[in-house]
């Protein structure tokens, strides 16, 4: 994504710059709610969050970070010296410039209390390595800060030369100076461009994920003629949080009645109102839409019900604290079910769901995410066996709330065991069926025992001399009757190691387009990058001992186990 924005440099017409946020150990606040604190401790947050930024920095070059609202181990991000200088500057080699999360400094006076008035907040934000506010005050206001900041000597003009020359140096590698306005006429050439709708189709087809498919009951079989597709999200054309509100999109209806022509008679009805599908809303409100949707399931060959997180729920501050359907949703698969006919059901959402209902009694399911203005054409061809459906998960979909943090990457007493629940997901991470079948074999590691990397320090890689890469190799068939995609999973397992380490991580992964009954041979590599820890010292090492690696086709699915050891 950093490159894709900003590309072939970023003083071209077509290019911007990029800004990974938010800056850092966002995702895993207390109690799941944004803005709110994260208790972590430096290996933890280096281990599982630091180093995808780190890859965006060092990688992909991005030139911009966005500081997060949240306090990290009790300080807040935007005045985290430690954070914001000594590792994404000093270790990474940024060299761009970190900008506020919208009102981040005015929430360390106002929220955090760490700072006693705007001046002092801002002040300590440039002094940890904040470069520029984004909208925390107005500017006569921001300028009158700054002004008391330097006044009051809790800022010196050193300090604050320092802030602007970041900002400057970005502004002229984009070419502001010299060229402040943009080429407008690339709008006509790439805004719905047909090689890009095209991609967006692609994208969509090999995000979306089957997730049940009982009996084969997909893709819809040629005695089916009439289908009664369920449910308001069906003909939604909503992309999900920020998207565009241009009405562009193809729903599931459309995509439909597109891809299936006079082939398929499809009654369309809602099922329920969407503007009453509420967080809040009761279950026993009267539902005038219910019995016109029955009708339609009750005369239908196989009945599709589109079911997820309606608009009103989607967004940022839109945090929840069920992961359930919504009422509405609830009664409306109920009683579906109860006819007894044949069902696929489709999700709409971005979060997770709790669906062990369900899961349970729907023989065919769906996930189809937020997929972009062409999903609804994806999830027909998908439905229509067009498309052998190829996605896997990439989260762990819980049964309950309760079981909520639930990853797969976990350490090894992270155990999920109650009285009153499965120790399992519903879904597992790493999970997506297909319509045909995949064998796995021949699983080898090259070369063999090799001495071991490191150590070195936070900002020091480790040792290029020592950084033996292991070869690995599998093959994988296509044991089906239809062609398809293989997404090949690579993880590990330290058995043995000086701090604790997850019971299975994700080290590769690759897509393989396979016809029936071919078969390839797939390379994957695993150096320190995959291998190391950050140890008792805090430095980067792969220490010597044993490695499982697994090959699977998720993280509960493993087909074929090794050893690799390290000396």
């Amino acid at each position: 994504m950093v490159k894709g924005l900003q590309g072939n440099g970023v003083d071209k017409p077509d290019a911007v710059i990029s800004e990974p946020k938010h800056f850092a150990v966002h995702g895993i606040p207390e109690a799941g709610s944004n803005t709110a604190p994260v208790n972590m401790g430096e290996r933890e947050a280096r281990s599982s969050f630091l180093y995808v930024f780190e890859k965006a920095v060092r990688e992909g070059g991005a030139l911009s970070m966005m500081a997060a609202y949240s306090e990290l181990d009790g300080i807040p991000c935007v005045d985290n010296h430690w954070l914001l200088t000594d590792v994404l500057r000093k270790e990474w080699g940024f060299n761009g410039f970190v900008l506020s999360d919208l009102g981040a400094i005015k929430m360390s006076f106002e929220n955090h209390h760490t700072a006693a008035s705007p001046a002092e907040a801002l002040a300590n934000a440039i002094k940890a390595g904040l470069n520029m506010q984004f909208y925390d005050w107005p500017h006569a206001e921001f300028r009158s800060a700054m002004h008391t900041a330097v006044e009051q000597h809790l800022l010196t003009i050193a300090q604050l030369d320092a802030a602007v020359r970041d900002v400057l140096r970005i502004k002229f590698l984009l070419g502001l100076f010299d060229h402040p306005y943009t080429d407008t006429t690339i709008l006509s050439h790439v805004f719905h461009a047909p090689q890009h709708q095209q991609l967006a189709l692609k994208a969509a087809a090999e995000g979306i994920c089957l997730l049940k498919n009982d009996n084969g009951l997909l893709p819809i079989k040629n005695t089916v003629h009439n289908i009664a597709l369920i449910g308001p999200l069906a003909a939604s054309t909503y992309l999900g949080g920020y998207s565009n509100g241009e009405g562009k999109a193809v729903s599931v209806l459309e995509g439909l009645r597109q891809r299936a022509g006079d082939k398929l008679t499809i009654r369309y009805e809602p099922g329920y109102s969407p503007e009453a599908a509420t967080p809040l809303a009761s279950d026993s409100a009267q539902n005038d839409l219910l019995p016109t949707a029955l009708d339609a399931v009750r005369n239908s060959d196989l009945t599709i019900v589109a079911l997820g997180e309606e608009p009103a729920i989607v967004g940022e501050g839109k945090d929840r604290a069920h992961l359930e359907l919504s009422p509405q949703q609830t009664a409306l698969i109920k009683s579906i079910v109860s006819t007894g006919k044949p069902i696929v059901v489709l999700l709409a959402n971005g979060r997770p769901l709790c669906i062990d209902w369900v899961a349970g009694r729907v023989p065919a399911i769906l996930e189809t995410w937020f997929s972009g203005e062409q999903g609804g054409l994806a999830v027909a061809d998908i439905l229509l066996g067009n498309t052998n459906p190829s996605g896997h998960l990439p989260m762990t979909f819980p049964r309950s709330e309760g079981q909520i943090p639930f990853y797969y990457d976990h350490k090894p007493t992270s155990n999920h065991r109650y009285v009153d629940e499965k120790d399992t997901p519903l879904f597992p991470f790493g999970h997506g069926l297909s319509y045909t079948h995949f064998g796995y074999s021949d699983l080898r590691i090259t070369p063999g025992p090799t001495t071991a990397a490191g150590p070195s320090r936070p900002g020091q890689p480790i040792s290029q001399s020592n950084k033996t890469t292991f070869n690995v190799e599998v093959t994988i068939t296509n044991t089906g009757s239809v062609a398809g995609d293989a997404i090949t999973q690579l993880y590990i397992r330290d058995e043995v190691s000086s701090v604790t380490t997850a019971i299975i991580a994700l080290k590769g992964f690759a897509r393989t387009r396979l016809e029936p009954g071919e078969q390839k041979t797939l390379h994957f590599r695993l150096g320190p990058d995959q291998l190391a820890l950050w140890n008792t010292a805090m430095h980067h090492v792969v220490e010597p001992g044993q490695f499982k690696v697994m090959i699977g086709a998720s993280s509960a699915d493993i087909r074929l186990t090794t050893t690799l050891r390290v000396k």
